[in-house]
């Protein structure tokens, strides 16, 4: 008997040996590459009601969502691309949905910027089954809604379908700072420690050199720009009393 449960013993454990190494491996649980999107889009059925596009569209800007801020702005290419979406009016409806539903703020700029989206706590989204037209409104230099507030550059649009904006490169914000700034020399400006979308605003709203001076103030002072929220540099600037040359009036 002896014999036999040795032979039965040693099947066992090389049985165990294949079905282990055949098993294909699961996903790490600390990997850092995923996207985050509450459970509750799934439990309380915007998954199940909304069309296919719309998750799809609001999986790609979790995706892009900065951790923190809860905050990106991918431009319309990229989102289409990335959630198969064919034609701009599919995404355009699906941003409205979404927005409507308070599942995602927008503000919606103007010229070569893309729109900024904030993915909203869920305690804060309307039922799927009928949200009306209540929105969150943080446009910053316009009150109307929909997608004639896209921008109108007819390198960056097709016939029959709305504009889209272009992401401004980071080289193209560092050269408007430039030529705002009135030099070419940017290394050791306060400025270029700000990430591109923070700067992008405060180029836009805020009189360069004052804002440029008073960061270089803030930074002097021990702090760390990268580690500031936009909000915080905005109040910053604006309690130094730096012109504003244009009102924020999403913050």
């Amino acid at each position: 008997m002896q014999p036999m449960k040795n032979f039965l013993d040693g099947y066992a454990e090389r049985f165990q040996k294949t079905v282990e190494t055949s098993q294909p491996p699961i996903r790490p649980r600390d990997k850092k590459t995923r996207l985050w999107i509450d459970n509750e889009y799934f439990e309380k059925r915007y998954a199940a009601v909304f069309p296919q596009s719309v998750s799809l569209v609001y999986a790609v800007l979790c995706r892009h969502a900065n951790a923190r801020t809860q905050s990106c702005w991918p431009t319309a290419r990229t989102i289409m691309s990335k959630a198969g979406v064919a034609s701009r009016e599919t995404l355009f409806a699906a941003i409205r949905t979404l927005e409507t539903h308070r599942i995602i703020a927008v503000r919606r700029s103007k010229g070569r910027y893309p729109n900024v989206y904030t993915l909203l706590d869920c305690r804060a989204w309307l039922p799927p089954d009928g949200a009306g037209k209540r929105t969150v409104h943080t446009e910053a230099d316009s009150t109307i809604t929909g997608p004639q507030q896209y921008g109108s550059d007819p390198s960056n649009s097709t016939k029959n379908s709305t504009p889209i904006h272009k992401m401004k490169s980071e080289k193209e914000i560092m050269e408007d700072f430039s030529l705002k700034k009135g030099n070419g020399d940017l290394e050791g400006s306060a400025m270029s420690a700000l990430d591109p979308m923070t700067r992008s605003i405060i180029l836009d709203h805020f009189e360069v050199r004052e804002a440029e001076g008073a960061l270089k103030k803030l930074v002097n002072s021990g702090s760390i720009l990268a580690n500031l929220r936009i909000k915080e540099i905005v109040d910053y600037l604006r309690r130094s009393g730096v012109a504003e040359t244009k009102p924020i009036r999403w913050l």
